[in-house]
């Protein structure tokens, strides 16, 4: 995805370099374009180009992290999310929650203008879930709680937060009932 993605950067630089010189690169191809998303297509290929990197760095951290599952451990949720003490204090990370832990593995914090700064001594996190206490649902956001009160805050998208914090009630839901039995 790396390649496609530095592909497609290059392939946005020489259509806005070809297009101050006059010629339609896609055009040349036989990709007929027209309206806004010909007066865009260097940026759109731009985008899309960083897209796929961002892409590729967000997921390859949680990848490497699924080969090393316990036996009988079983992934409930796997997403990339920002975690922090507070709204302008994120770092980027994968979340990954299975029957036995919780996983946040940090790929960089996220400064003000949006730009992710990797930082090897974050660290990660990893919880077992029977230390796991609750979880609270917020609005874009959900809390979670272990058993000596630290607090993990944790914001996978607005549309997430409802399967995220399921994903959780139904780990901890699970560990409990094993413990029981």
């Amino acid at each position: 995805m790396i390649i496609t993605g530095g592909f497609l950067i290059a392939l946005g630089f020489l259509d806005f370099g070809l297009s101050w010189v006059g010629v339609d690169l896609y055009g040349e191809l036989g990709i007929p374009l027209s309206g806004w998303i010909y007066e865009n297509s260097p940026f759109i290929a731009g985008f899309l180009g960083g897209f796929l990197i961002w892409w590729q760095k967000h997921s390859e951290k949680g990848e490497s992290a699924l080969e090393n599952l316990n036996e009988g451990e079983v992934v409930i949720e796997k997403r990339t999310v920002n975690f922090g003490k507070s709204l302008f204090k994120q770092t980027a990370g994968q979340l990954i929650i299975t029957n036995q832990r919780l996983m946040i593995l940090s790929t960089g914090a996220v400064s003000s203008d949006g730009s992710i700064d990797y930082d090897e001594s974050q660290g990660d996190i990893v919880i077992s879930v029977q230390e796991l206490n609750s979880v609270k649902k917020g609005f874009s956001r959900i809390t979670i709680t272990n058993k000596n009160g630290d607090e993990y805050k944790i914001a996978p998208g607005l549309w997430a937060v409802g399967s995220v914090s399921t994903a959780v009630m139904k780990a901890i839901s699970d560990q409990s009932n094993n413990a029981t039995q």
